[in-house]
């Protein structure tokens, strides 16, 4: 799960065993990021919103399944660098904003889909 010696931590980044916690994260990202991409097809549907993301735009074009596929796919393929990289002080950092970044978007898409 981690390094014994201290001057293995800058040698050593890569491990093959996880947390109980990051998976409760990635977990959790998977599931915001679901609610995200509903709540945004939601709003879109109710011509409330656009798609502001350029890229998820081009894939909304091409409908429904394309944008789901893509978004997930997107944050899965995220979610796994991330795990490989857990030991690094920047996914430290990255995780816990990033789940606190959707957890803002939805309550604002919570908010937009009461207007």
């Amino acid at each position: 799960m981690t390094v014994r010696r201290t001057n293995d931590k800058k040698a050593h980044l890569f491990v093959d065993l996880y947390s109980t916690r990051l998976l409760a994260a990635v977990i959790l990202l998977l599931l915001l990021s679901s609610l995200d991409a509903y709540l945004t097809l939601s709003l879109i549907y109710k011509g409330r919103v656009v798609e502001a993301n350029p890229i998820m735009a081009y894939f909304l074009d091409y409908g429904i399944l394309p944008f789901t596929f893509v978004k997930i796919m997107i944050t899965s393929t995220a979610l796994i660098v991330l795990c490989v990289f857990k030991n690094v002080n920047l996914t430290r950092i990255s995780v816990p904003l990033t789940i606190k970044i959707y957890l803002a978007v939805i309550v604002y898409e919570c908010y937009l889909m009461m207007l």
